[in-house]
Formats: C-alpha cells, sequence, structure tokens
C-alpha cells in the first residue's frame, strides 16, 4: 500500500499536465478512428432501388416500361386495379389480366384502386 500512496503523492504535482496529456491522446484516438471509418465508407457500395420486373412470372405482356412509368393492373372479373408488385395480382389468373397503363384508365374502365395495396 506504501508504493501506490507513494505514486498518489508524485502524480498530485503534476494533475495539470497529465490532464492534457489524455486529452491530446483522446483527440489523436478520435482522429484516427475517424479515419479508418472514413476508409471504410469509400469500400461500400451504394444502395440502389430497382422498380420490380413486370413480366411473364405475373402474365403481364411486353409493355414499353421506358415511355410509361405507371402500370396497372386488374382482374377482367374485378373491380379493383393494384400495382404489379401488389400481393392480390398474384390471386390473378394470367388469362384474365387487363393492364392500364394510368389510374385514369382504370378508372375510367370502372375499376377502382386497392385498398390493400400500399403505394395506390
Amino acid at each position: 500500500m506504501t508504493i501506490l500512496n507513494d505514486i498518489k503523492e508524485k502524480i498530485k504535482g503534476y494533475k495539470e499536465e497529465i490532464f492534457i496529456v489524455l486529452i491530446i491522446t483522446l483527440c489523436l484516438l478520435i482522429g484516427f478512428g475517424l479515419g479508418r471509418l472514413s476508409k471504410i465508407a469509400d469500400k461500400k457500395t451504394p444502395i440502389t432501388i430497382e422498380m420490380p420486373k413486370i413480366g411473364k412470372e405475373i402474365g403481364l405482356s411486353n409493355i414499353n416500361t421506358s415511355t410509361s412509368t405507371e402500370i396497372y393492373v386488374a382482374s377482367k372479373n374485378g373491380t379493383r386495379y393494384y400495382s404489379p408488385w401488389c400481393e392480390g395480382v398474384k390471386k390473378i389468373s394470367p388469362k384474365n389480366i387487363v393492364e392500364f397503363t394510368s389510374r385514369e384508365e382504370a378508372e375510367s374502365a370502372g375499376y377502382t384502386k386497392a385498398t390493400n395495396c400500399p403505394g395506390l
């Protein structure tokens, strides 16, 4: 115990210097950590969001999506129209699918938007 007391007595005279050294060390460690994080961030690939592929898997014909970003589908036997990625489209038989290029076109044909399809 006397060794610890001796060390405490020697440190008392250098409190300010020790505090400054600790602050400088902390700043250096933070700077080093930020530099490492920026290097890691450079290696990550950016996230891209793509439109879902619309095709034979849900029974749609080849629609030219470059001229129209809106595509809606409905059943010949139903009263609701959907976006192609909605869950309700999977229940429609491919032979009964009707395609629309706008909401107005679907509504003028007598269809209303599906309430269970997010984004409509």
